[in-house]
């Protein structure tokens, strides 16, 4: 009780910064009444990214996810999920999307939506996060647990009082599920430790690690404590999993080890960015490279990831934080080529993905992601 509490007032401290500085930068959407549009961007020489189409297509893509939120295969109320596929992965993706298009919690366009996905997972008798503080819905995993970690976190800031309480709860709750997963390696697998099996409890997968350091760097940057140490470790994992041809799938797996690919590169070299691990690291250097060469031999950048069609959302979900990341032509070439690449897969219904294994609110939620990357409303999209 007494860690609770101390971990509550740090990021009541951490969180009441953010609030001011992101109230300066006009950023949040407190002062306006439930309904209104707060993504007020618009095309301008300022913003050459934002065009009409793109504005358009994110619009139609966030009124898909809205026709989808309703109740999962449990009953949960909030979900948005399709056919209760992935519903914990599916509605904090969901959820980070609303609020990457500027809605908060009861306020914007997508402000009712927002406080649905939150509710989601706060709502004691929805049974999401279970009595070790696992967000488990059976299908998403750790994948998921990162996911619905990063969305509260980066909504944590704008709840009222009361679901700020519950949020935070949740999340050190959350937090701890994440630490205690972690490798000697530093990497992280498919389940939590308390459901780990014993031939599996040491393994780990980079696509996992990667969602884990996202959730906990959304948590500190919302005031929370997490371990430094903790984090270093991961970064090191990422580091080690770097080759001239891509980053590996993993560090402990030996018949996978060779496996390396387009996407979890796009993912490593964005959280390696995000990190601080700056262009002073072979690593990055040979992530960057092999990136660029891969986009060019596709023909536009979208086209580098999934060319057969099952992780093309993922890598792009990677590949435009990286671009966005590094900036100049890299960052160019992205949304001149590759916005209207991927607005082009769009379905007239605003949905993306209808081949994909995970569903079309995942993807169509990874997709309104991908484009609202220059909002600049979520801290992770941020320079």
């Amino acid at each position: 009780m007494q860690l609770k509490n101390a971990g509550k007032s740090k990021c009541r401290r951490g969180v009441f910064a953010v609030f001011i500085a992101a109230s300066i930068l006009g950023l949040l959407s407190a002062a306006e009444p439930p309904g209104k549009s707060t993504a007020r961007i618009r095309p301008s020489k300022e913003n050459p990214e934002l065009t009409r189409q793109t504005l358009e297509s994110i619009d139609k893509g966030l009124g898909f996810l809205v026709s989808l939120q309703g109740l999962d295969r449990q009953g949960a109320t909030g979900a948005v999920c399709e056919a209760g596929r992935y519903p914990v992965a599916c509605t904090a993706l969901a959820g980070l999307a609303f609020l990457g298009a500027g809605s908060t919690y009861n306020r914007g366009k997508y402000g009712v939506n927002t406080k649905g996905c939150v509710d989601y997972f706060l709502v004691k008798s929805n049974r999401i996060q279970d009595s070790k503080g696992y967000f488990n819905d059976s299908q998403s995993r750790m994948h998921g647990h990162g996911f619905a970690t990063m969305f509260l976190a980066e909504a944590y800031g704008t709840l009222p009082p009361g679901d700020a309480d519950k949020a935070a709860d949740a999340i050190i709750e959350a937090i701890k599920v994440i630490v205690l997963a972690q490798t000697k390696k530093g990497g992280w697998y498919y389940q939590p430790k308390y459901k780990a099996s014993p031939d599996t409890i040491s393994l780990d997968e980079a696509s996992i690690t990667i969602t884990m350091v996202q959730a906990l760097r959304a948590a500190r940057n919302a005031g929370f404590h997490v371990k430094k140490g903790t984090i270093d470790r991961a970064i090191e994992y990422v580091r080690q999993c770097a080759t001239p041809r891509g980053f590996r799938y993993t560090l402990t797996m030996e018949r996978a080890r060779s496996r390396r690919s387009y996407e979890l590169t796009a993912a490593a070299v964005s959280v390696l960015h995000a990190s601080g691990v700056y262009t002073d690291s072979k690593e990055l250097a040979m992530g960057m490279k092999y990136m660029r060469e891969m986009i060019s031999a596709a023909g536009a950048p979208t086209r580098a990831s999934g060319q057969n069609g099952m992780f093309y959302f993922y890598g792009n979900f990677y590949a435009v934080q990286t671009m966005f990341q590094v900036g100049g032509e890299d960052w160019v070439e992205f949304y001149k080529q590759g916005y209207p690449e991927l607005i082009s897969r769009q379905s007239r219904d605003g949905a993306w993905g209808g081949q994909v294994m995970w569903g079309r609110a995942y993807a169509t939620a990874t997709a309104c992601l991908i484009l609202e990357v220059p909002f600049r409303y979520l801290p992770i999209f941020q320079r």
